[in-house]
């Protein structure tokens, strides 16, 4: 194992580390969900769990910016503005309960705030039929679909212990990337 691949195992073993300790700090001191007709759970769960896997998560980002310099510190701060966004949202869902309306207007403004940095979605290639150049509607493709993950990833958060597993396929899956 060379030296990027032993720093890549620490900073990964750490945030998991981490992230185990403060869901379990955070389900002791947790405002408690109490199942009804919409839940996915059918006995009274901790609401706020997410906030370790976040905390970790930006730890990780940092570590790794860090120690290889993977991107620009501003692509970093936009990217982690957006994802702070996201993550103050949806606290306070959790603490009380917001409508969908604010939720989505954070959810766009978040989206918004990574492609102003990062771009948006430009060519789509499709094996054997060449590239789509979407022009435009790339911006609108981008935003919907990065949208539509957040909400995705909201809706599995409501079911007992997917949005931490599915957090650490992608961490793993990133790694390797």
């Amino acid at each position: 194992m060379n030296t990027i691949e032993t720093g890549i195992c620490i900073v990964m073993a750490f945030a998991l580390t981490g992230s185990v300790f403060l869901t379990e700090l955070v389900r002791r001191i947790a405002i408690i969900d109490i199942p009804n007709e919409r839940s996915s759970h059918s006995r009274p769960t901790p609401r706020g769990g997410g906030v370790g896997l976040v905390a970790m998560t930006i730890f990780g980002l940092v570590c790794s910016q860090l120690i290889w310099q993977l991107t620009s510190w501003q692509g970093l701060l936009f990217y982690l503005g957006g994802a702070a966004l996201i993550a103050v949202v949806s606290w306070f869902d959790d603490v009380r309960s917001l409508s969908a309306k604010i939720r989505f207007l954070a959810h766009f403004i978040a989206a918004g705030i990574v492609i102003a940095k990062w771009g948006y979605w430009e060519n789509f290639s499709l094996p054997m039929l060449g590239t789509l150049h979407l022009g435009p509607l790339g911006l609108l493709l981008t935003l919907v679909w990065v949208v539509g993950l957040t909400n995705a990833y909201n809706f599995m958060d409501g079911i007992d212990g997917i949005a931490g597993g599915q957090a650490l396929v992608a961490g793993i899956g990133w790694a390797i990337i």
